[in-house]
């Protein structure tokens, strides 16, 4: 929201004087500002959403519903002599949509950080 707050009124009005609809003003104007603001909210959502970890344990009742991260705590939980190889195994699988998602978008999630302290 204070993104989008950021924007001036100036862009509306020169768009919306060149006969642009508030549509395109919105995607031709709005959203290619915002990439990187909403690349880094959904590397931040994304991340928080997949390392959810108490509401699944407690919500969940079969064991093919819940996440990875439980998955991982039983694992730890139910044998008596960890197999560490295993359980490090099943981080790195739980940990590879994360990483994947970020380099993917990493360009976006460092602009928006860096453009966060300026004021325009």
């Amino acid at each position: 929201q204070q993104h989008f707050k950021t924007i001036p009124k100036d862009y509306e009005d020169a768009a919306l004087i060149d006969g642009a609809t508030p549509i395109q003003y919105l995607t031709k104007i709005v959203l290619p500002l915002s990439r990187p603001v909403i690349g880094g909210a959904a590397i931040i959502n994304f991340t928080y959403a997949w390392n959810m970890y108490l509401w699944p344990m407690i919500v969940a009742m079969r064991d093919d519903m819940k996440t990875v991260q439980v998955a991982i705590n039983m694992i730890i939980n139910a044998e008596s002599s960890n197999n560490w190889g295993i359980i490090m195994a099943a981080t790195m699988i739980a940990l590879f949509p994360t990483l994947l998602l970020f380099f993917l978008l990493q360009d976006l999630f460092v602009k928006s950080l860096v453009g966060s302290g300026l004021k325009g």
